[in-house]
């Protein structure tokens, strides 16, 4: 598998949430959505000789503002969906909920960092 290849899987995994998923961190977003991005640690050791660890983040992201009691059911019910439909990939971390920002967009968000074991392949 490739590691574009590996955020597409998980992307597809994560669908079945109900939400939508972007496998890469896209120019604009609309919450509530999910994001996958590299994580730190992005490609390690392996149990065998031709295994990788990918590792990714899983950012769930909500609308920023509104009620704080609204914001956190909401990124709790989107960040529960998240978990229950990670199959192979095993949640390594989950952070402390908070501001997610890039140039163009911000987000209430929380990040679970996930990993799975796979094989690297690439395609010319």
């Amino acid at each position: 598998m490739s590691l574009m290849g590996a955020r597409a899987e998980l992307a597809d995994t994560l669908r079945v949430s109900g939400y939508p998923v972007h496998d890469h961190v896209p120019d604009q977003i609309e919450p509530p959505c999910i994001v996958i991005a590299p994580a730190d640690g992005y490609v390690g050791g392996g149990q065998t000789f031709t295994e990788v660890t990918v590792q990714l983040d899983v950012w769930c992201l909500v609308p920023l503002g509104g009620d704080n009691e609204v914001t956190a059911n909401d990124l709790d019910r989107l960040l529960t969906q998240a978990m229950n439909n990670l199959d192979d990939w095993m949640p390594t971390a989950c952070g402390q909920p908070g501001v997610f920002e890039t140039a163009n967009w911000e987000a209430h968000g929380v990040n679970i960092t996930v990993a799975n074991q796979t094989t690297i392949t690439t395609t010319l």
